[in-house]
């Protein structure tokens, strides 16, 4: 196996390592998943310096002429885009619920502090434009959380 993957976060400290290869012809069909182990000859791991990300130690890994035993393998061979896309799906679901859920964090916040502020003699969310604005992001936010619990009937 020769090429090389950037930017994998915590790649230097990983001792196993899931690589999606071509192993077939062009296309989706011809991608197949190894599992490499970080001692392998040829196999290398090299820190990048990157601004603002120092613990994540981002990694770049490269692989000259690296042997895989066949029993390395994961599923079957040629499949592997799909295994990829599966997990994917779930990783994107994960991320929006963090998401909806980090923005009905905020909306509450803006109300609460809409609520206890003050301004030209009456609480921040008596004026119409911070309620309209209010509104407007409760509109925002309750339409992806309905479309959340939607994706998650349907998963």
């Amino acid at each position: 196996m020769n090429g090389e993957k950037t930017y994998i976060s915590g790649g230097v400290r990983g001792k196993y390592f899931t690589t999606a290869v071509r192993t077939g012809g062009p296309g989706l069909g011809g991608i197949s998943l190894l599992l490499i182990e970080g001692d392998t000859p040829g196999f290398t791991k090299r820190r990048l310096k990157t601004q603002g990300w120092e613990t994540s130690f981002t990694t770049a890994l490269t692989f000259d002429n690296v042997k895989v035993p066949v029993e390395n393998l994961i599923g079957e061979e040629n499949v592997g885009f799909y295994y990829v896309m599966e997990n994917f799906n779930n990783e994107r679901y994960r991320g929006l619920c963090m998401g909806v859920r980090g923005n009905r964090d905020l909306l509450e916040d803006c109300i609460a502090y809409a609520k206890s502020r003050q301004t030209f003699g009456k609480k921040l969310h008596k004026h119409q434009v911070i309620s309209h604005k209010l509104a407007d992001m409760m509109r925002l936010v309750m339409t992806t959380q309905s479309f959340v619990d939607k994706i998650t009937a349907i998963m």
